[in-house]
């Protein structure tokens, strides 16, 4: 895992979205990703492991106004985690 501090990459890319009820910032892609741990057509976002304490599959999730649910968790060594998400 990076020790270092994510804060700047996340105020850089990021926005805010509502995880779980808390609001966090994300990157948030609704596009196609294909990386080494996911392949997916489905919505993803990049969150820090700090803020993924709790979140399960089926955790709510709104971003841009847009109701998600979490439907797979793939953390990725770094510190961070992508969610993959599906609208409701």
């Amino acid at each position: 895992m990076f020790v270092e501090d994510r804060t700047p990459f996340f105020a850089d890319f990021g926005e805010v979205a509502t995880l779980g009820g808390s609001p966090v910032t994300v990157i948030f892609d609704k596009d196609f990703i294909a990386s080494l741990e996911v392949e997916s057509s489905n919505p993803v976002m990049l969150i820090d492991d700090v803020n993924k304490a709790g979140v399960v599959h089926g955790t709510p999730v709104v971003v841009r106004g847009i109701n998600y649910t979490v439907i797979a968790i793939h953390p990725d060594g770094t510190g961070m985690t992508v969610l993959e998400l599906e609208k409701v």
